[in-house]
């Protein structure tokens, strides 16, 4: 079954493999309060994403919810990765933050954030979000992000992000 969620889930305590199997966990996010939102947040501990559908339609979305843009001091982000000994693994599925845009300097902005930690890229789909700001200095829209010690490896799948006003594929 497809699910929405409206606040964030408790932090991920202990290694999980989350197969999609072709449905989509959607996350709204409001303005109002929340300075993080996100998906989920593995701290420490190994997370796998994964869709075994065969239409391969497993998705993990953000969406906003009231709201046109997040101003900097927000990070809305599907896959938060705290603690350096934590990893993030995408098998197969899509990660989609391209219905959010941020309107200011969000260096914290991505659809997958590592505060440390590891990000793996083994296939799926990550789409970014977008950036308004037209100050080139401060254009941070992403699809990946790391802070901090975080470390990106990536030996498959495909990257959206984008380019003027429409998302474009910049690395497959």
């Amino acid at each position: 079954t497809n699910v929405t969620i409206t606040a964030n889930p408790a932090e991920i305590t202990s290694d999980l493999t989350l197969d999609l199997n072709g449905y989509t966990i959607t996350r709204e996010v409001s303005n109002d309060s929340e300075t993080k939102a996100y998906v989920f947040r593995p701290n420490g501990v190994n997370l796998t994403i994964l869709d075994s559908s065969e239409a391969k339609t497993g998705t993990v979305k953000m969406v906003p919810k009231g709201v046109a843009s997040f101003d900097g001091s927000k990070y809305v982000t599907a896959v938060y990765v705290a603690g350096a000994a934590g990893k993030f693994t995408l098998e197969s599925g899509t990660l989609d933050n391209s219905a959010i845009i941020t309107a200011y300097n969000s260096y914290r902005s991505g659809t997958v954030m590592l505060g440390n930690g590891t990000f793996e890229m083994n296939g799926g789909v990550i789409k970014g979000q977008k950036n308004t700001n037209t100050d080139t200095a401060k254009m941070t829209g992403s699809a990946i992000g790391a802070l901090d010690n975080g470390k990106i490896i990536i030996n498959g799948g495909k990257i959206y992000a984008w380019k003027d006003a429409t998302p474009a594929e910049t690395y497959a």
